[in-house]
């Protein structure tokens, strides 16, 4: 079955906030370790999150060509999370 945009851009939004949350405690371990080792990681989340961020902002709107362009972004790191 296939899900629409507002059913599928909410769940990709969940997914990548808690793929986002693993990945700030693996830069926080890697921190720990050696410090300026998750300095890469922690690079790579800023900018999942600016994807996010974007995606909540066109599904808050109700902008439809704004939520499809920010599922387009955000597709790539729901990809990695689905993983």
């Amino acid at each position: 079955m296939t899900q629409s945009l507002g059913e599928a851009l909410p769940e990709a939004i969940a997914k990548v906030s808690e793929m986002i949350g693993k990945m700030e405690a693996e830069a926080k371990e890697l921190e720990e370790v050696s410090p300026g080792a998750g300095r890469g990681t922690q690079m790579m989340i800023d900018i999942i999150k600016a994807k996010r961020d974007m995606a909540l902002a066109a599904q808050q709107s109700g902008d439809v060509i704004a939520m499809i362009a920010a599922y387009k972004e955000i597709k790539p790191a729901l990809d990695l999370a689905s993983a």
